[in-house]
C-alpha cells in the first residue's frame, strides 16, 4: 500500500469492463481498497479476486436506487467509508433520431445521467466524512454534438453542467472532477442497437489508439493530488482526433444548398407585428396570433426572401455544374 492512500476506499461504477475495470486496477495498485459496482457479477468477482487488498464485488444497477443504497451500506461495513467515487457507468446507444430508438434514449438518460446523480446522492454522506473525491466520466460529446449522437450528447452535457454546479456546492470538502475522453478502445459500441451505426462506430473504435488504461492513469493522477489542489476538468482525445466524429450520414454540400433553397419556398412567411418592428411568423408560437389575423407582408421583406432564395438556387446550380465539369475533365 502506498503511503499516500493508507486505508482509502474507492467506489467504481461500471467496473466490469473498459475504463471502470482499468481504473479499479490503477487505484488498487495505488493502495486503494476498491468496491466494484456493476450488473455483471461474474466479471467483477473475478476482478476483485485479482485485485485483492480487501476489494469487493457488489452487483448493483445505477438505475435502481435500492441496489445502490444496499451497495453503500455494504461498502461502509466492509472496506470502510468511501473516499472516492468514480461515476463511470454508461451506455452509448447511437443512431438516427426516430421512434425506433426511443428505448435507447430512455436507457441512456437513466444510466448516464440519472445513474450518476443517484449514486452520488447515496454515497455523498460517506464522501463528506473526512473529505472525498467525485470523478464523473463524461465525453467529448459533452462539448460537441454530432448527427447521430443527440441523446447521448444530451446526457453528457447534463453531466457537465451538474458536475460544475456540484463542484461549487461541495468545495472545499469534496473535490469534483470532470473527465471527458474522446474515442477510447472499449466495448461501448457493442451495445448499439442500430445496425448501420453500430458497424460504422465499431470500425472507428477498432482503430482507437487511446486505451482504457490511459484514462485510468489520469484518474489515479487526479486522486493523488494533495487536498489543497483540485483538478476541475480534463478533456482528452487521441492525438489525431480533431473533434467528435460524424456518426450518421448527412447530405452533401450541394444537397444541403438545394434543401436550403427549397425550404425558403415553404417557410412560414415572416410578418412584422404592428407598431413594434418585432418579427413574428404567420402563426406565432409565442403570441398565438393566427395567420388569418396577420398584417399584409411588407413588400421589402418579400423581395428580400425571394432574392435570398434565388441566390441559394444559383449557388447550388453552380456547385453542381462545377462538379460535373471536373468529372468530365478527369474522365
Amino acid at each position: 500500500m502506498t503511503s499516500s492512500t493508507p486505508d482509502k476506499v474507492a467506489v467504481v461504477t461500471g467496473a466490469s469492463s473498459g475504463i471502470g475495470a482499468a481504473t479499479a486496477r490503477a487505484l488498487a495498485a495505488d493502495g486503494y481498497r476498491v468496491a466494484l459496482l456493476a450488473r455483471r457479477l461474474d466479471r467483477i468477482t473475478t476482478l476483485a479476486d485479482e485485485l485483492g487488498n480487501g476489494s469487493i464485488a457488489i452487483e448493483a444497477d445505477v438505475t435502481d436506487r435500492d441496489s445502490i443504497v444496499a451497495a453503500a451500506d455494504r461498502v461502509r461495513q466492509e472496506p470502510g467509508t468511501a473516499d472516492a467515487l468514480i461515476n463511470n457507468a454508461g451506455v452509448m446507444l447511437l443512431g438516427p433520431f426516430d421512434s425506433d430508438q426511443r428505448e435507447d434514449y430512455r436507457q441512456m438518460i437513466e444510466v448516464n445521467l440519472l445513474g450518476a446523480i443517484t449514486t452520488t446522492e447515496v454515497f455523498l454522506d460517506q464522501l463528506k466524512d473526512g473529505g472525498g473525491d467525485i470523478i464523473n466520466i463524461s465525453s467529448v460529446a459533452g462539448r460537441t454534438a454530432r448527427s447521430g449522437n443527440g441523446v447521448y450528447a444530451a446526457t453528457k452535457w447534463g453531466i457537465n453542467g451538474w458536475s460544475e454546479s456540484l463542484r461549487q456546492e461541495l468545495l472545499p470538502d469534496v473535490r469534483v472532477t470532470l473527465v471527458e475522453p474522446g474515442v477510447v478502445a472499449t466495448e461501448l459500441p457493442n451495445h448499439i442497437t442500430h445496425a448501420d451505426t453500430k458497424q460504422g462506430v465499431r470500425q472507428l473504435y477498432d482503430k482507437a489508439e487511446v486505451t482504457a488504461e490511459d484514462v485510468a492513469e489520469i484518474i489515479a493522477f487526479i486522486l493523488s493530488r494533495p487536498r489543497r489542489l483540485a483538478i476541475n476538468e480534463i478533456l482528452l482525445r487521441p492525438a489525431g482526433q480533431r473533434d467528435a466524429p460524424q456518426l450518421v450520414d448527412r447530405p452533401s454540400d450541394e444537397q444541403s444548398l438545394q434543401l436550403q433553397a427549397g425550404r425558403l419556398t415553404s417557410l412560414n412567411i415572416f410578418e412584422f407585428a404592428a407598431g413594434g418592428g418585432t418579427v413574428h411568423p404567420s402563426a406565432c408560437p409565442a403570441c398565438g396570433q393566427p395567420a388569418d389575423d396577420a398584417d399584409p407582408i411588407p413588400a421589402a421583406l418579400r423581395s428580400s426572401l425571394e432574392h435570398l432564395r434565388g441566390q441559394l438556387e444559383n449557388l447550388a446550380e453552380a456547385r453542381l455544374s462545377q462538379r460535373g465539369a471536373l468529372v468530365t475533365r478527369d474522365s
